[in-house]
Parts: C-alpha cells; structure tokens; sequence
C-alpha cells in the first residue's frame, strides 16, 4: 500500500507555515491552539521565513477556494476527438490486459494498470481531470492520487519539454536548504 507521506520530508519552515496555517481554522472547530513561538520553537524554523509560508499557503488556499466554486467555475470544454482517442487506447489496454482491473466495489487495479494510466494522464494533460478520469474511468481522487506519487512525478516531468526540465530542475536546486 502506498504511503501518503510526500517523497521529500518538508523543511522546517515549510513544516512551520502549514502548522502556522492550520492554527488559524483549530480554534474555529475547538481545538488546541498552539502559540506562533510554540510552533516555531518545536519545528527550529525562522520567523520571517515560516510567515512567508503561511502568506502563500493562505493565497493558495484562496486560489483553490475560488477555483472550486461552482458559482464561478467556468465549464471545461474538452475536445471530443481527443477523449475519444484517450478513451480508445484506455479501452484497447484492458482487453489487451484483461486482468489489469477489477470490478468490485472500489474497484482493483493492477500496478501496470496503474502506470499505463499515469503514463496516459502525462500525454494527454491538457484534457481536464474531470474529462480524462471519466475516460478511462477512474474516479478523480483515485487519478490524483495517483498522479501525486513518484510515478506520476516522474511521468509528468518526462512529458515537460526540455526547457522547462531545465528550468524546474534549477528551482529545485536554488531552494534547497
């Protein structure tokens, strides 16, 4: 079973912004508040740097609150010819691998199945989640999932043309610690 734990233990200051955050909704649903200096002094992490964490996880969230309300969310167009050629070759894998997926209630997948749809997703990203999950009929969260573990990483950043490799490679090595 993979483990939910991200591949790259946070810093202490990333550590130190998401607590920052998440203290701000505990008092809301009554638990424990932890003080900043709490926080700061159980994770080792700067000041400066932990508030500017926290700035740009809340401006996420913010983002992601705005992007999720069906009120303004604008409808995804997907071209059909291209769910049409996702779900085709999704389809052509299963009968050529017919042992690959199960029907039960949740659903089974083999892990060749599971690459092959990652593999998939990295080639056909420009189709919404909603469209391609429904294509290959996978349920969203299980498609994030997915794609959010080393496997799926590492399909996306094959996909990436050479440039931005290069460009997201150099971002990772200047904000090392």
């Amino acid at each position: 079973m993979p483990s939910s734990a991200p591949s790259l233990p946070p810093t202490p200051d990333q550590t130190a912004g998401l607590l920052l955050v998440a203290r701000r909704f505990a008092e809301e649903y009554g638990l424990p508040r932890s003080s900043v200096e709490q926080i700061l002094a159980a994770t080792g992490a700067s000041r400066e740097s932990a508030l500017e964490i926290e700035a740009a996880l809340v401006a996420a969230l913010e983002e992601l609150a705005q992007s999720m309300s069906s009120c303004e969310r604008a409808p995804e167009v997907d071209d059909r010819d291209r769910i049409n050629a996702l779900t085709h070759e999704a389809l052509c894998y299963v009968m050529q691998n017919p042992a690959c997926t199960r029907r039960t209630a949740r659903g089974r997948h083999a892990a060749v199945y599971r690459q092959f749809v990652i593999e998939l997703r990295a080639r056909y990203a420009d189709v919404s989640a909603l469209a391609f999950a429904d294509a290959v009929r996978v349920p969203v969260s299980t498609l994030d999932a997915w794609m959010r573990s080393r496997r799926g990483v590492v399909a996306l950043v094959a996909q990436m043309p050479m440039t931005a490799q290069r460009t997201s490679a150099a971002q990772t090595t200047t904000s090392s610690p």
